[in-house]
């Protein structure tokens, strides 16, 4: 006779791949609003994580206990910590080439942010634009130009996004800008057709 327990259901990005590292599952959980009691993040192999529920013994083990043993530190996994908001203004464009508005994506989820406005930025996004950069190169004159020196050279990088940050900000506000933006693109689409 053939076992009909079901595997429990897990919990993946939205491309339906697990997450990369275990603090994006952290807060992909958080964003869920799933409890940490019914919830937790399993590590498949090397940066692969999905959320999946616990199991009643997990549940049950997870309960006050009067007189709890001692942990090893070792086994203790801490909680992410909770994500920072930054209201930020991110510089016009300086040139025709750059992209009119500012795409950031972390873990498949992209957010555009006008440039030029206040926006409340999660802080992931804010270490995205961190890292996004540009080459600055320089431009040899034809008549220096050798096998050796040829064409243009590579002499630093620039920050693709700059911003400045104005003040720290909160979930409540970025979600309200959000969904405030969600409902423009919506109209805008709806015009289009």
């Amino acid at each position: 006779m053939e076992s009909t327990t079901q595997e429990p259901e897990m919990i993946m990005t939205a491309a339906g791949v697990p997450y990369k590292t275990h603090q994006a599952a952290m807060l992909s959980m958080r964003a869920k609003k799933l409890d940490n009691a019914a919830y937790h993040v399993v590590k498949l192999e090397e940066k692969q994580y999905v959320i999946a529920p616990k199991t009643e013994a997990e549940v049950a083990a997870a309960a006050p206990v009067a007189e709890a043993a001692p942990v090893a530190e070792s086994t203790v996994v801490t909680e992410a910590p909770k994500e920072k908001y930054w209201l930020m203004k991110f510089n016009d464009r300086a040139s025709k080439n750059e992209t009119r508005d500012v795409e950031l994506s972390v873990n498949t989820e992209t957010l555009v942010f006008h440039r030029g406005r206040e926006v409340v930025v999660p802080g992931r996004y804010r270490e995205c634009a961190d890292h996004t950069t540009q080459s600055i190169y320089e431009h040899f004159n034809d008549s220096l130009l050798t096998e050796e020196n040829s064409g243009r050279k590579t002499v630093g990088q620039k920050q693709t996004y700059p911003y400045s940050v104005i003040r720290e900000s909160s979930e409540e506000e970025f979600l309200a800008m959000k969904a405030k933006g969600d409902e423009e693109l919506r109209s805008l689409k709806e015009q289009q057709g």
